[in-house]
């Protein structure tokens, strides 16, 4: 009885070996097998199905990274982009070396609006000669979500220069880098070119919006201002903090006030701005002519715009006379 206990013992354990020695092939060939089935599905344009099917793949083998990588893809496709940058990043995990799973992480990360993470993944897909045009587009686009321009230009020429069908694309992210600069001249020539040759696609219509923006900027380097009244004053003085003898009239007198002024910005580079003013301000007494002034107010001001605050000096002169 022992020696048959211990001999069904042994072949149990021989067993319970095989098994575990086995199984993770069988559920890797299982989710290779539903891999196989979902890319059918995938080319007869049935993601659902597709998807439903990597589903299974993953639940029998969760260490595949092909199908992890597939599933992100389909994920990703599909909108779920949360879905597709844990199943992507999980296949890098499972195989560091993963250019393609590296490109579409980059791409869910951009789209997720978290560019700071983007740049690794497609640093590591740029490198691929075949995937180096797509992934300096998306590189790009996260450099200029993070304010990275320089950078950003870099890598929209150098994702044309691998891929001509980029131009269009590139040209309109590029008139947004010099929009944000202030370069409106360089904008409206990249805007220009995006709109005239493709009107009807989106960015052509947000490059003619960005056109008009661009028009009413320059608008605003022009500007003037006037205004006319007729004023009373119960106690007519010479100017409002005047202790000066005589500068009270104890008199009580209407007049006739002109305001007039202009400014002129003929200087703009990026964010840096030169402007030129005048304002003449001239007022008549009915009576009391002795109390008419007269104020000619030229000034110059040098700006610069960091957006939420701007800085700059303002020197000007004043010439007043009765």
């Amino acid at each position: 009885m022992r020696r048959g206990r211990r001999f069904w013992e042994a072949l149990g354990a021989i067993g319970a070996a095989l098994f575990l020695l086995t199984n993770p092939a069988r559920a890797n060939e299982a989710s290779q097998a539903l891999s196989a089935r979902a890319l059918i599905a995938l080319n007869a344009d049935q993601k659902a199905e597709a998807l439903a099917m990597l589903d299974r793949a993953v639940e029998a083998d969760p260490d595949d990274a092909e199908v992890r990588y597939q599933r992100g893809v389909v994920r990703a496709r599909s909108g779920d982009t949360n879905g597709a940058i844990e199943d992507l990043q999980r296949a890098l995990e499972l195989k560091p070396y993963f250019p393609t799973a590296a490109l579409e992480l980059g791409i869910a990360l951009v789209d997720a609006d978290r560019a700071g993470d983007a740049e690794a993944p497609l640093v590591q897909a740029q490198q691929v000669p075949a995937l180096d045009a797509q992934a300096s587009f998306y590189l790009a686009l996260a450099e200029l979500r993070l304010g990275r321009y320089e950078l950003a230009r870099t890598n929209f020429a150098r994702a044309r220069e691998r891929d001509p069908s980029l131009t269009t694309a590139t040209q309109y992210y590029e008139g947004v880098i010099a929009f944000r600069r202030r370069d409106y001249d360089a904008a409206e020539q990249q805007f220009t070119t995006v709109q005239r040759e493709n009107p009807e696609t989106p960015m052509g219509r947000e490059s003619a919006q960005y056109l008009t923006v661009i028009a009413d900027a320059r608008a605003s380097d022009y500007s003037a201002f006037g205004t006319m009244a007729l004023e009373y004053d119960s106690n007519v003085t010479l100017g409002p903090n005047q202790t000066v003898p005589g500068s009270v009239s104890g008199q009580g007198d209407g007049r006739f006030v002109v305001n007039l002024g202009g400014r002129w910005t003929p200087v703009r580079f990026g964010r840096f701005s030169a402007s030129v003013a005048y304002e003449f301000f001239q007022s008549a007494q009915f009576e009391l002519s002795d109390f008419n002034l007269t104020d000619n107010r030229p000034a110059m001001q040098l700006q610069y715009d960091f957006d939420w605050i701007s800085v700059g000096s303002c020197p000007e002169s004043s010439v007043a006379a009765l």
